[in-house]
């Protein structure tokens, strides 16, 4: 998605379909634990930008399971 452009210091991103009908965007970002900061903030910024028009969940203590491979 275009507005996210400026928040990939990304190590890995993984676009996953919408889990809900209200859901327009639904993707995973693994992000090195030193930038978590600089992202959260990026993402904090376009969430504001929005205002009440859109929301934006982000969950940033999660374990990276989206990226883990099963052998």
């Amino acid at each position: 998605m275009e507005i996210f452009g400026d928040v990939y210091c990304a190590q890995e991103v993984v676009e996953n379909e919408p889990m809900m009908d209200d859901m327009i965007y639904n993707t995973a970002y693994l992000i090195p634990w030193d930038q978590e900061s600089e992202f959260s903030q990026k993402v904090e910024a376009i969430d504001q930008q929005f205002g009440d028009r859109l929301r934006i969940r982000y969950n940033n203590l999660t374990a990276p399971y989206t990226f883990a491979q099963l052998m």
